[in-house]
């Protein structure tokens, strides 16, 4: 669960995997605005802006840099660590392949476990497992949509 700041969003988010359409491991966006719950698919089923039709989301890491959102998760069917980046937490329109195969990252094996995400001085760093018994492998983003 991410509890976004008041002065952006004065909302509440929880990400999570789930089924629907026959799909498996769709990730999730529900919003919670003080009166009502609203769900919406963020990535698994496809689309136009990116996003993949593949088992995603679980478990996702969120922040909040400049007035934004963004999501880390892994895409289990190709083993990557992806982004998906919200700048109003309702319209997501931008959706990376970090690292693993086909990754700006450029790594070529299973990555994206268990991925955590911290911003420090508007750079946001994403912490996540891959396939070597090696501590964390990490990923930085300086260029903040």
């Amino acid at each position: 669960m991410f509890q976004a700041p008041d002065e952006l969003f004065a909302k509440l988010y929880l990400f999570y995997a789930g089924n629907a359409y026959g799909l498996h491991g769709l990730l999730y966006c529900t919003v919670y605005d003080g009166t009502q719950f609203t769900t919406q698919v963020v990535d698994g089923a496809g689309g136009t802006k990116g996003q993949i039709v593949a088992s995603v989301g679980y478990p996702a890491a969120v922040v909040a840099p400049g007035n934004s959102l963004r999501v880390y998760y892994q895409d289990l069917d190709h083993d990557t660590l992806r982004e998906a980046y919200s700048p109003d937490g309702v319209n997501w329109n931008g959706f990376t392949t970090l690292d693993g195969t086909g990754g700006i990252s450029g790594y070529q094996g299973s990555v994206g476990y268990s991925p955590s995400a911290i911003v420090h001085n508007n750079m946001v760093t994403v912490f996540y497992g891959d396939d070597t018994p090696r501590p964390r492998r990490a990923s930085y983003r300086t260029a903040l949509h």
